[in-house]
């Protein structure tokens, strides 16, 4: 891997704030080299991260184009937390699409690998599809663990 690929790579691996061009640019950019690397757990990331940033600018069907684009870039190749990170991602996009069944198929399949930090932020988001369902029991639940996921890692969700 050459040094630039390891400086991004680390850089976007644990990134939670999406805000700003430098993060669209350095992703962009990681995209490339880890193309030129074969680096695929790189390109993956670049795909997430790039994703992210565009769920977060409200365009919700690239965000999805994406994330499918990670989901298949990491078949068969990565261990199982980064994967779920991937398919909670996917999850969100579908849900911020209203399509409930689809977000929820993804968001249950991540919460079977995914890492702790994000675990949170995957029941938040079942906890939000349910409430927008009207169906405040389940809504209640998932939010619940949310917080209490939250509260595990600090308040850091």
């Amino acid at each position: 891997m050459s040094s630039r690929l390891e400086q991004l790579y680390d850089r976007l691996e644990h990134i939670s704030n999406l805000e700003g061009e430098k993060i669209l640019s350095d992703a962009q950019e990681l995209l490339e080299l880890s193309r030129v690397k074969k680096h695929l757990h790189g390109e993956a990331l670049a795909f997430l991260i790039i994703g992210q940033y565009h769920l977060s600018r409200g365009e919700f069907k690239e965000a999805k184009g994406l994330f499918e684009k990670a989901l298949k870039v990491s078949e068969d190749h990565f261990e199982k937390p980064f994967r779920g990170r991937i398919l909670s991602a996917l999850g969100g996009a579908y849900c911020k699409m209203d399509q409930y069944g689809k977000s929820l198929r993804y968001l249950f399949e991540a919460l079977e690998s995914i890492d702790p930090f994000w675990e949170g932020a995957t029941y938040n988001t079942i906890g939000v599809i349910y409430r927008n369902l009207n169906q405040l029991d389940n809504a209640i639940t998932f939010f619940e663990k949310a917080k209490q996921k939250a509260k595990e890692l600090n308040n850091h969700i």
